[in-house]
């Protein structure tokens, strides 16, 4: 990456990635607002009776003097944080930075964008497919919304923070207790083989996640 845009006599600042402390502001703004919106997912489907959330045991130990079970769950959590922003700032900087920003030199923002979402989910197929296909739609959306967040900020930092947060909460949720659906309904509404994007809710809080950031970006 550092080399084409060498070659190309482009900074990475044409990819939207700028060093300024309003880009850490953004994150953080965007991270906020993931973890918001899984929050309001699984407490909407806890209440009604869809999900149960069981606690790792040494995270229930909470009247005992040993604080070692906190300081490794706090480990276990800033470590998934970090990974989680490598990650994002990874693929953000790939996908709504140096592909888009090309695709967008001979085609309209519509279609660059829907192109680079169609990429973004597709690479996703490495890691498990059987699992994955099911949540190509909802992947392909992801990428819609993250290239509408990086409209509102002309940046990646919104992105990259919204993309870390989904990835932290997700992970974090799995990492320190055991996540099961109930079965109450279909597996479509809640999400294929349990994953979120590969549901009906998963799909409704991006549809609601897009809404926002078309709103802000119209406001702005």
């Amino acid at each position: 990456m550092g080399y084409l845009s060498q070659v190309e006599n482009l900074s990475f600042s044409s990819y939207g990635w700028f060093w300024q402390i309003s880009t850490g502001i953004l994150m953080v703004l965007g991270l906020s607002v993931a973890i918001l919106s899984l929050v309001v997912l699984l407490a909407f489907e806890w209440i009604l009776g869809w999900i149960n959330w069981q606690p790792q045991p040494p995270l229930e130990l909470t009247t005992s003097p040993q604080s070692s079970t906190l300081f490794s769950a706090v480990c276990s959590l800033l470590s998934i944080l970090l990974l989680a922003f490598w990650i994002s700032a990874t693929e953000e900087l790939v996908f709504r930075g140096f592909v888009h920003y090309h695709l967008q030199q001979d085609y309209t923002l519509v279609i660059a964008a829907t192109i680079t979402s169609l990429i973004f989910a597709l690479t996703h197929l490495i890691w498990n497919i059987q699992e994955t296909i099911p949540q190509l739609p909802g992947l392909w959306l992801m990428g819609m919304v993250l290239t509408l967040a990086c409209l509102c900020d002309q940046g990646l930092g919104l992105a990259i923070g919204l993309h870390a947060g989904l990835i932290w909460g997700i992970t974090s949720i799995q990492t320190l207790g055991t996540l099961t659906y109930t079965r109450r309904v279909p597996p479509w509404v809640t999400g294929i083989a349990d994953q979120p994007l590969a549901g009906g809710m998963g799909i409704t809080m991006l549809l609601m996640l897009a809404g926002l950031f078309w709103t802000v970006y119209n406001l702005g």
